[in-house]
């Protein structure tokens, strides 16, 4: 979806979260050990990609990141947005809604319910939702 791989994006949130950075920092900074050749490599995609750009302290590159953390993540929304759900939020809540079990939905009020139909004391009735559907019929639920 994003243009950054798993890797690369657990760079890039090493790079929002610590700020500035020498490849090897970033090595030390990452949840998964890599090599240092392969955190080279992926700060190379990255400055290619136009997400990160470096400067040159002594001897060392200092590596930035230049993509603010909400861009991309309103990319990632966008797509999701637009690939599974018609680019429609609203399409989005209903199917989250729609996926929960049921106990953890929130009762409908209703008027008084029929002795038979539910306790006197309770005028809650929990509904399951239909699946949602794409406009095709579709089910969007996996």
């Amino acid at each position: 979806m994003v243009d950054l791989s798993d890797r690369e994006l657990l760079i890039m949130q090493a790079l929002w979260r610590d700020g500035p950075m020498t490849a090897q920092g970033i090595q030390n900074a990452l949840p998964a050990r890599l090599d240092n050749s392969t955190v080279r490599t992926f700060l190379r995609i990255l400055e290619a990609k136009g997400h990160v750009a470096h400067d040159r302290r002594g001897r060392a590159f200092v590596f930035r990141a230049r993509t603010p953390r909400d861009r991309v993540v309103r990319k990632a929304v966008d797509q999701l947005l637009t690939h599974f759900f018609d680019g429609s939020i609203e399409n989005l809540i209903r199917w989250t809604g729609a996926s929960r079990p049921s106990s953890t939905r929130r009762p409908k009020t209703r008027g008084p319910a029929p002795p038979s139909a539910a306790p006197a004391e309770s005028p809650h009735v929990v509904e399951e939702s239909p699946s949602p559907t794409s406009p095709d019929g579709e089910s969007w639920l996996l």
